[in-house]
């Protein structure tokens, strides 16, 4: 055992780097992160705690996992580059991760090695969302490295009375330092274009309460009333994605990946196939999707899977099929 998956328990990974993969580095970490919350009485707490406020809010936590472990110790050889893959498995909650100011280098996400590496000194993963990142972690033997999942307002309530969370400690051996090369990893992807694409309007928004209840709502009905978006098979199209509610909407498309175009119909650089993509709060994002060789009906969502529960979820039907209403009820 590597002493790298040292704390990772069970559910860790780390797998010996492939050198023909191009990346060029020490060590590669698989990090699965989450949280969870228990009841007075220890058992883990309902999925509907709190009630339609909660599925408003998008339930969070009260412990923040890595593989499954809570502040669990990665050891690291001073400056050694490694490679974290990592996946945000919580219901609601964003990681918005600081290194204590050392930089990320982001390579790829949902679809794999984006275009180019961009360096960043923090890193937002959205739930849902997968981020390949190089690290180089920098420090000395006895003085451990923090990683933490900074505040982040992705709407109403969510840094109010809230405190920074440590997520996992680097511990460092007393190997001498490594200087880090520069990362050169890249993928060609060509950037697509919006002609001839059809386009189609989504507008997310949070109606005010009902009877006590809340409910999320696309292109003006919850999932439940819904009938399926249509694509014919091979039909390119440009979804505008408005978000006209006062919450983060982490935008899912199962099925496809897309890429991301400004609005002026260029695509966004770096180039990136992504199938999940952060829809802030009172703003409109556009995402260009070819439904290709797939036929039938896919399912697209906020990935805060509260808002998903409460009506912010559709489907698109590939192909010739007639579109029906959904028949499934509203949350009780």
């Amino acid at each position: 055992m590597s002493a790298a998956q040292v704390g990772f328990g069970l559910y860790g990974a780390l797998l010996v780097d492939d050198p023909a993969d191009g990346v060029g580095v020490d060590d590669q970490v698989t990090m699965v992160l989450s949280d969870i919350s228990f009841d007075a009485k220890g058992r883990i707490e309902p999925a509907d705690s709190g009630g339609s406020a909660g599925m408003v809010f998008g339930r969070e936590g009260d412990y923040v996992l890595v593989n499954g472990r809570r502040r669990p110790t990665l050891r690291a050889r001073p400056g050694a580059p490694q490679r974290w893959r990592i996946i945000n498995a919580a219901k609601s909650r964003f990681f918005f991760l600081d290194l204590d100011g050392q930089d990320f280098t982001l390579i790829g996400s949902d679809g794999g090695l984006q275009e180019k590496p961009v360096k960043s000194d923090i890193l937002l993963v959205t739930p849902g969302e997968r981020v390949d990142v190089i690290v180089s972690p920098r420090g000395k033997a006895g003085t451990p490295l923090i990683l933490r999942a900074m505040l982040y307002n992705r709407g109403y309530g969510s840094v109010e009375y809230r405190a920074v969370e440590d997520v996992l400690t680097i511990d460092f051996t007393r190997d001498a330092p490594v200087t880090a090369k520069p990362v050169t990893v890249s993928r060609a992807i060509a950037p697509a274009s919006i002609e001839g694409a059809t386009p189609v309007d989504v507008v997310l928004t949070l109606p005010p309460m009902k009877n006590n209840k809340s409910e999320f709502r696309v292109n003006g009905v919850p999932f439940w009333k819904a009938k399926p978006y249509l694509a014919k098979l091979g039909e390119k199209q440009l979804w505008i994605v408005k978000n006209d509610s006062d919450w983060d909407h982490p935008f899912h498309l199962h099925g496809f990946f897309f890429q991301l175009i400004d609005d002026k119909g260029q695509p966004i650089r770096p180039l990136a196939w992504k199938d999940t993509v952060n829809i802030s709060m009172k703003t409109t994002t556009r995402l260009l999707v070819t439904f290709d060789e797939r036929p039938g009906e896919w399912m697209f969502h906020c990935h805060i899977l509260d808002h998903a529960d409460g009506g912010l979820m559709g489907t698109v039907l590939v192909g010739d099929a007639p579109a029906k209403a959904h028949t499934h009820k509203p949350p009780q």
